[in-house]
């Protein structure tokens, strides 16, 4: 284990231990030495000491270490309106924290800062303000204390001119106009859009200055709209040249040396239910009838670590990138082309190496076993959800068409029924807020937003994902083999409150009880259903809900109501 990796666990479990309070340097180690850790002492001090520094933690006079809440602050995003005042957007979710002029310590919008969260019973009141009544919900305020990381250095927006001075305005328009001087303008002109460095912040006397690095061309274009926002986010289109060169030695078919030790399952009909623009199929599914009347589904996964190697160019690289990102009608891949679209995509009609999955479920969705292979397979075909789900809804021509596969997709979607069932009933929740898809013409332009469906074929999908990967955490955990899990902690009580008010207003009651029933939660949203609250509801609710992690530490998905849930599948783009 790498010390990196040995410093991120050992601050998951420092983070885990100080949820419940304020803890000493010597509470903590003793707790870490019962979990089996045995760090040194000066470790943990080392660690403590980069959590402050991070925010993620805050040291006391008494030298005792808490998370920011029990201090009574937060960590958050500085966010400028632009308008003469600022709020604080929690890393954690829940309300903005509104941010005075004279407390703001000269943050500039997207800083992550420190504050301490102050309420207006806090802040002494003038004159007949005291009069006012106090029964509405006091308006956060709070105070900047520390300013963690500054806003990224490359910025983009566009040269424009004030009088005789040359200045710099973010595309966000909540940054302050940037000085630049004629040496820092790399032949930029008045209406380019360009990212620009920050060089100095300014002060009470001077104002802030900038140079430009790159000049993207004229503002006004599609592409150098787009560019500009890809680097601003840091994301890289081209990919190194060592990671091509790699991409570049793997072969362009499956070699039939690489069928050693593996189960092979070419015969077996198996295909991919995607997208109808997708050209990355990373997952495909098989069902059959076992004669004990159970079912066998397979998931089977592409097979990207057989090509990507630890520690390769290419695994250095997608782990910078993290996922691959796709904006309107455009994808940039984690990984080159000649993978994603090539030797790791299950394309239809030719062998491809895998990870199956098969699980052994009973009609009503009980999972009884659960097996894993390497194997080789050779999808059947390349399905769309709007096939399926034309099949599923009836339609004779489209079954007619797809009459080898029509009668495994109603196998498939009952078992989707049963698993969705199950899962609603052990308290998951179910939000359907609608996805936006931008429309594209021809060239690229957009020229519209629609709300993107969803029918059985997503349904059938998401469920057997689902079910693979809980299977795939708890096999992982009970073998207590290394896992990265998809963990969701429990709401915040008083965010659930906040939102049980909001809900009040449309007419749903919700008691003290009922919060922490997401039974309860969910009705809610059920019956909000063809009302106009229909899609503010779910919304305040997601709102009001942790955000979902990756972690070391296996602690549940409190939104789907798992034990056990990591992310199996989907290797190609993320």
């Amino acid at each position: 284990m790498t010390a990196e990796c040995k410093d991120t666990i050992l601050k998951q479990l420092i983070l885990s231990e100080t949820e419940q309070g304020i803890r000493m340097p010597d509470e903590l180690i003793r707790a870490l030495d019962r979990r089996g850790t045995h760090a040194k002492h000066s470790e943990i001090v080392r660690v403590l000491a980069e959590l402050v520094d991070e925010g993620s933690l805050m040291r006391a006079r008494s030298n005792r270490y808490g998370r920011p809440e029990a201090f009574g602050c937060l960590v958050g995003t500085f966010c400028a309106t632009g308008r003469g005042y600022s709020f604080v957007r929690p890393e954690a979710g829940g309300q903005d924290i509104f941010i005075p002029p004279h407390r703001d310590k000269g943050a500039w919008h997207g800083d992550r800062v420190l504050i301490r969260v102050r309420t207006e019973e806090d802040t002494p009141r003038r004159g007949r303000q005291s009069s006012r009544r106090t029964d509405k919900p006091n308006r956060q305020e709070g105070e900047v204390l520390r300013i963690l990381e500054q806003t990224r250095e490359n910025i983009t927006g566009c040269i424009v001119m004030r009088g005789r001075l040359t200045m710099f305005r973010d595309d966000s328009g909540r940054l302050p106009e940037i000085v630049v001087g004629k040496k820092h303008l790399a032949d930029a002109h008045p209406g380019d859009r360009v990212a620009l460095k920050i060089l100095f912040r300014g002060n009470e006397k001077y104002l802030p200055q900038g140079m430009v690095t790159r000049v993207f061309g004229s503002g006004l274009t599609r592409d150098a709209a787009a560019e500009a926002i890809l680097f601003e986010h840091g994301i890289s289109v081209p990919f190194p040249e060592d990671a091509m060169e790699q991409a570049g030695n793997i072969p362009l078919f499956v070699q039939e040396q690489d069928w050693a030790g593996r189960l092979d399952l070419r015969s077996k009909m198996l295909f991919t239910i995607d997208g109808d623009t997708a050209k990355d199929f990373d997952d495909a599914v098989s069902l059959e009838t076992l004669p004990n009347g159970h079912y066998r589904l397979g998931v089977h996964i592409a097979d990207v670590s057989h090509y990507v190697t630890p520690g390769s160019p290419l695994d250095q690289e997608a782990f910078r990138r993290g996922t691959s990102v796709y904006y309107a009608d455009q994808v940039i891949p984690m990984l080159p082309l000649s993978l994603s679209n090539g030797i790791c995509s299950l394309n239809p009609g030719v062998n491809r190496l895998a990870f199956s999955a098969f699980i052994e479920l009973g009609t009503d969705g009980t999972r009884y076993s659960v097996e894993f292979h390497h194997s080789v397979i050779c999808s059947f075909a390349r399905l769309t959800y709007a096939q399926v789900n034309r099949i599923l809804s009836g339609d004779w021509q489209e079954r007619s068409l797809r009459q080898d596969i029509a009668p495994v997709l109603d196998e498939m979607n009952e078992l989707a029924k049963q698993l969705h069932a199950r899962r609603m009933q052990r308290g998951a929740l179910e939000l359907n807020i609608p996805e936006a898809v931008i429309l594209c013409d021809r060239n690229g332009n957009p020229t519209g937003v629609e709300k993107r469906g969803r029918g059985d074929g997503e349904r059938l999908i998401e469920e057997f994902m689902l079910v693979a990967n809980e299977a795939v955490a708890e096999t992982l955990f009970r073998h207590q083999l290394p896992a990265v899990y998809r963990t969701h902690d429990n709401p915040d009580l008083d965010k659930l409150r906040a939102f049980a008010a909001q809900a009040r207003l449309f007419g749903y009651q919700l008691s003290e009880k009922d919060l922490t029933d997401p039974h309860r939660l969910q009705q809610v949203i059920d019956r909000s259903a063809g009302n106009p609250e229909q899609q503010a509801l779910p919304t305040m609710l997601l709102r009001s809900l942790s955000r979902a992690r990756y972690s070391p530490l296996c602690t549940g998905h409190y939104g789907l109501a798992s034990k056990y849930y990591l992310h199996f599948t989907s290797p190609i783009r993320r």
